[in-house]
This record gives C-alpha cells, sequence and structure tokens, in this order.
C-alpha cells in the first residue's frame, strides 16, 4: 500500500499549500505497507521498508534534491533556499527487502513572499458615483469599496475595521471582524463593496475605516481611506455677537449705514438694499 505524503514547515502531518517561509522543507507519509510480504512470511515484525525523498519543482522532478535515502523514517526536514512564486512538491520512494520500489508524492506547495496589493479604498455616499466624500448626515448609509489582489497565493479573505478616529494609527492593533462572502459583492471581480448605514458612525467625529487582506500565505497587507468622514446630525446655529442682546434670525436692513444693526420699514432707493446678519457657526462641518 502506497503511503500519503505531506509536505509543510512545521514536521507535522497536515499540508501546506502555500507559504511565506523560504527556508525548508518538511515532510512526513504513512508508513508504505508491504502486505504481501508480510502475509507470506507469516512475520509479525513491521515489514522491511526503507524511503528515499526528493524535491522538485513538479510533481514527477527531482530537480531540487535528489533522491536522498533516510532510513525506515518516516519523516523528514530539511533547509533550502526556496524561491519566490515557484511550487514545489515531495516524492517518496519506498524499497522493499526484495528491492520492489513504489514512489508516492506530494500535492504541491507555492512559495509566496510577497503580500496582498490594495489599491484604493473609497467611501461612496448612498452608493452614488461620488468618492471620498467628507462630510455627511446620518440619514442612509455608506458603501465602502476596494480592490485589491493578490497574483501568487490570492486573498483568501477580506477583513475591515470598525471606524476609528486617527488616519495613522498602528492598523494592526484595530478591531478586525472577517467578512465572509454575503458580507459583500463584486463589480465584475474586482471591486469589492460594503454597504453601512451612517449611524454606525460617531457623530463629530472624524471616522476613517481600515481594509485587511490576508493572501493564502497569511501575510496580510493594511489600506485606510484618505478622507475621514464627519458625521453631522445638527444644522448651523446663530453665534450672539459683541453687544448683541440676542441673535437675530430674520435679515436687518439698512440703507443709510452698511455697517449699521438698525432695521429700516421703508427706503426710497429702488436700485440698492443691504442686509446684515448674525454669524452662523456649525462646529462639525
Amino acid at each position: 500500500l502506497v503511503g500519503e505524503v505531506f509536505m509543510n514547515q512545521y514536521g507535522d502531518t497536515s499540508h501546506v499549500f502555500h507559504t511565506a517561509d523560504a527556508t525548508k522543507i518538511s515532510a512526513y507519509w504513512h508508513e508504505f505497507a508491504n502486505t504481501q510480504g508480510s502475509h507470506h512470511l507469516n512475520i509479525h515484525a513491521p515489514s522491511h521498508v526503507t524511503y528515499q525523498w526528493a524535491v522538485g519543482w513538479n510533481e514527477y522532478g527531482f530537480q531540487v534534491k535528489n533522491l536522498t535515502e533516510v532510513g525506515t523514517s518516516k519523516a523528514v526536514s530539511e533547509g533550502f533556499d526556496l524561491e519566490h512564486g515557484h511550487t514545489y512538491y515531495v516524492a517518496v520512494q519506498a524499497t522493499n527487502c526484495a528491492g520492489l520500489r513504489t514512489t508516492a508524492y506530494s500535492k504541491f506547495m507555492l512559495v509566496d513572499l510577497t503580500p496582498p496589493e490594495i489599491d484604493f479604498v473609497y467611501i461612496y455616499l448612498n452608493n452614488n458615483s461620488r468618492l471620498d466624500v467628507e462630510w455627511i448626515d446620518h440619514e442612509g448609509n455608506i458603501t465602502v469599496a476596494w480592490k485589491g489582489q493578490d497574483v501568487e497565493s490570492h486573498v483568501d479573505f477580506w477583513s475591515i475595521s470598525s471606524f476609528h478616529e486617527f488616519p495613522d494609527p498602528d492598523v494592526s492593533k484595530l478591531n478586525f471582524f472577517a467578512l465572509s462572502r454575503d458580507d459583500y459583492s463584486n463589480e465584475y471581480g474586482a471591486i469589492v463593496k460594503k454597504v453601512y448605514d451612517n449611524r454606525l458612525l460617531m457623530h463629530a467625529t472624524v471616522n476613517y475605516i481600515t481594509v485587511k487582506a490576508t493572501n493564502l500565505a497569511k501575510q496580510v497587507t493594511y489600506k485606510t481611506t484618505k478622507i475621514g468622514l464627519i458625521v453631522d446630525t445638527t444644522p448651523p446655529h446663530i453665534t450672539p455677537t459683541a453687544g448683541d442682546i440676542c441673535s437675530h434670525q430674520t435679515p436687518v436692513f439698512d440703507l443709510a449705514y452698511e455697517n449699521s444693526r438698525d432695521e429700516i420699514d421703508c427706503q426710497d432707493s429702488d436700485s440698492r438694499m443691504v442686509a446684515t446678519w448674525s454669524t452662523f457657526s456649525d462646529e462639525e462641518s
């Protein structure tokens, strides 16, 4: 019986398909059972099977390491100078006491030494075409849209942060939520979109959001929106000026003196009008 071959870098019995470690290869395989020989000889000791292992760039190749004897061991680990973007395979050849040989091959392991790329992170208001809005009210929703990729091992999953107040924090310490396929949509298989209710944002605070990409080799990339969103749920208010007893909500009309705050009811000019009003201010937007 041919034993299954597992390839990784940790010396355990799992198989790793993508790695960011270019320094070593470990392999483990189940015992190749020499059942026919054991049955006819009626011996209870383990069958006499010895092993050789090799490493190649394809399933049947030995380009990286030629077949090397390892005795009866079923696990090996060795240092290599692996190349970015290359796939590697392990071959294990078992030989019984009659000199008959059987060879088994692992599945591939791809070396990816670069993290994913995120081209942009934009924010749409109410899903329209305006990008990177700066001020919004509490009604409606915003859409966070981003584009990214990983040429070698592909993006395994996307994560998105909760809204945060500063544009350049230590992003790795933010709270991220991994997104399932049901949490976002894709446009043409490239642009990813996630819709939020505006009420989730903090009022009167600059809100930034960060997207995190994790590839199949477990490397990560972060990208934060360039412009922070300010949620403003209050209208402008009137600021009293020095000497005012109260502020005016209606304009004060005065023909004679532009700087006067005296209101007039009639005028004799049909070509000119002056209006003044107290200052309006808005602390948020």
